[in-house]
């Protein structure tokens, strides 16, 4: 079984000759704290304030993996070394919240996100 940490593939286009899967997680779980059970949903792209690096937001949830809290949080990388993130913290903590898509338009961020609770 594969570890819900999140992962780096390199996709091989143009030619699709394949996919290499980096065995070092970048984004582990586990230690304890609002990462502890799962890292999950990475959404990435080129940081609007600094040309020369990535953000990744990303969902996490603390432990136990039933009743664990959600958090949204935020990581950093150099674009000259993509496979090195830097948490930043946390953005947004709920009892299930996920992470869907993040927009950035005209300079202004929509955070789209879900909550798995069911109202009765």
């Amino acid at each position: 079984m594969q570890d819900a940490s999140s992962a780096c593939y390199q996709l091989h286009p143009p030619k699709n000759t394949g996919i290499t899967r980096y065995a070092t997680p970048i984004i582990p779980y586990g230690g304890g704290g609002w990462m502890d059970s799962q890292t999950q949903e990475p959404v990435l792209f080129d940081d609007p304030n600094d040309p020369t690096k990535l953000r990744m937001y990303f969902a996490a949830m603390a432990a136990p993996v039933a009743s664990g809290v959600m958090s949204i949080g935020w990581a950093t990388a150099s674009k000259s070394n993509p496979l090195v993130w830097t948490v930043q913290g946390q953005l947004i903590t709920d009892t299930s919240r996920r992470l869907d898509s993040i927009v950035v338009v005209s300079g202004v961020w929509y955070l789209y996100s879900s909550n798995m609770s069911t109202n009765s």
